[in-house]
């Protein structure tokens, strides 16, 4: 007994031929050209398919981002090198820098793209988790000063110093020596 292919069995494989083919052609015709603006939904694309790379820069908004769709791993790495330590404003180099004058340690900061820390820093620097990661202080004290980018002009100009717990200092004059710490930009 020879199979011979029924008419029917013929046109149901023609018309699957056909269906296969045109699906390819749309996969590999339709472009951007052909998709009408503002057509295409979120729940059109896979989970997963866009990247940064797919979204032109600078052209996504807050209203575009559903309120809690971001998390940390959605972000750049925006961090500090291991030499410092992370502040909500920056990057607090560990080390302290050279002991001098309030002059020399404003040229210092800036001579690295950075800044003495601010008086409010300081007071919320976590000291567990600073001295944890390595942060020292001027002379391995915590209770020597340092100077911050404060200063206060009552009764006279006075630079602002504070030791590692938030104690503050006012002092008179610039030829006080004390050591200090800079707060650089995170990369």
């Amino acid at each position: 007994m020879k199979l011979r292919p029924t008419p029917a069995l013929v046109v149901a494989v023609l018309a699957l031929v056909v269906a296969m083919a045109g699906t390819s052609y749309a996969a590999a015709k339709i472009g951007s050209a052909q998709i009408k603006n503002n057509s295409v939904k979120g729940k059109d694309v896979k989970d997963g398919n866009l990247t940064g790379k797919d979204v032109k820069d600078k052209s996504l908004t807050g209203a575009d981002i559903a309120d809690g769709s971001l998390t940390k791993a959605n972000l750049p790495a925006v961090g500090c090198g291991a030499d410092a330590f992370r502040l909500a404003t920056g990057c607090l180099i560990k080390a302290t820098r050279s002991v001098g004058t309030i002059n020399s340690a404003l040229i210092d900061c800036n001579s690295i793209g950075g800044r003495l820390p601010s008086l409010e820093e300081t007071k919320l620097l976590p000291l567990s988790n600073a001295l944890a990661s390595g942060v020292t202080w001027t002379g391995g004290a915590l209770n020597n000063y340092e100077f911050t980018s404060e200063f206060v002009d009552s009764a006279g100009l006075k630079v602002v110093a504070t030791d590692f717990s938030g104690n503050v200092l006012f002092e008179d004059g610039f030829a006080t020596q004390r050591g200090h710490h800079c707060v650089v930009a995170p990369s």
